[in-house]
């Protein structure tokens, strides 16, 4: 999703668009982008790059009130280049589900409405994914390999990562996600990236 572009516009062929948010790294599971609020609009979309039609899992567009509060902005579910039949998995709050790219470049997005224009503050998307990560609440073991497996320790997790004391250097690791995970896939660390075997 790299390249992916965030457009907001007044009229639905988005030739008056503006381009709100830019994909500019890699993202992982639901990722947020914030947004400064310079005018109202009424078309909003989520533009696959032009080299790639990575499958869209979630898209939020939110603005905030005049209390400061995030309020989720919601519309007629608007698309072209994906598989129609899977539109609404991209609104469906799931990042489990997923709607296809058939074509590069392609969009998803949603229509206000007429006379319901807004600012935007915020854009919170998911790439699909098959859910093999970190999900806050769940209990996660790390274990560390020698000539067996030895367990480090037990966290729960309060975001999308973890900390773990007393991690072996240069040890080939193994993190288990007891709450219901069951994807597991061995690694290390080296310069303090990850590494996956």
């Amino acid at each position: 999703m790299k390249g992916g572009v965030f457009e907001a516009a007044m009229t639905e062929t988005f030739q008056d668009a503006d381009t709100i948010g830019i994909i500019s790294g890699m993202p992982s599971v639901m990722t947020k982008i914030d947004v400064k609020p310079l005018k109202k609009y009424r078309f909003l979309r989520y533009r696959a790059p032009k080299n790639n039609r990575s499958s869209l899992a979630e898209l939020q567009f939110y603005t905030t009130d005049s209390r400061g509060n995030r309020q989720l902005l919601m519309g007629k579910h608007i698309a072209q280049g994906v598989d129609i039949t899977k539109l609404e998995n991209a609104f469906d709050g799931n990042p489990a589900t997923s709607c296809k790219g058939l074509h590069v470049g392609y969009t998803i997005g949603i229509d206000l409405g007429e006379n319901n224009a807004s600012t935007i503050s915020e854009i919170v998307f998911s790439p699909s994914t098959d859910l093999n990560f970190v999900e806050k609440h769940h209990l996660y073991e790390l274990y560390s390999f020698d000539t067996e497996w030895h367990l480090i320790g037990r966290a729960y997790s309060k975001g999308d990562n973890l900390a773990f004391d007393g991690v072996p250097t240069g040890s080939i690791l193994l993190l288990k996600d007891k709450t219901k995970g069951v994807e597991e896939r061995i690694f290390e660390y080296k310069d303090n990236k990850q590494i996956w075997y």
